[in-house]
């Protein structure tokens, strides 16, 4: 399972020193928050690998309907709730396996081996992809202090 927590600061926003209408502060985090969910999800479910499409039709944006102006700032979450989802986005690294309740693994083609050395595999980098693909962070800064008007 992957779970991903995304929390846009109110405060950070008026450090930088961004002149925001403090009226319009708590509807512009909020739109953002939205964009940035929904694209975010649409770009995961581009880049995750497909062979039964579990895993990518289980992305699940959690939060879209609370992400009003609430603790300074608008919040959300981003889940896949598939168990290998990890695994797929991480990678594995080698590893010797070992029987459990045999005193001999079977392996089809090979026969029956007392362990077996499993080469692993590298992650697909899924979440590092799709982040990199739709610039979160640009994308909230475009719609805070531009209003959400596309330039150029």
């Amino acid at each position: 399972m992957l779970k991903f927590r995304f929390r846009i600061d109110e405060k950070a926003f008026r450090q930088v020193g961004y002149d925001l209408d403090p009226a319009r502060i708590g509807a512009a985090l909020s739109a953002a928050a939205q964009d940035a969910a929904r694209d975010l999800k649409k770009a995961l479910e581009e880049n995750t690998p497909v062979r039964t499409g579990k895993m990518k039709s289980s992305w699940k944006v959690a939060g879209t309907k609370e992400m009003l102006r609430g603790a300074g700032g608008a919040r959300f979450t981003i889940e896949n709730t598939q168990p290998y989802a990890s695994a797929v986005d991480d990678g594995a690294a080698p590893r010797m396996i070992y029987p459990r309740n045999k005193r001999a693994l079977k392996i089809p083609g090979i026969g029956f081996r007392a362990y077996a050395n499993w080469p692993g595999f590298p992650g697909r980098m899924i979440v590092q992809k799709a982040m990199q693909q739709i610039n979160v962070v640009n994308r909230v800064l475009n719609r805070l202090y531009w209003g959400g008007r596309r330039l150029g």
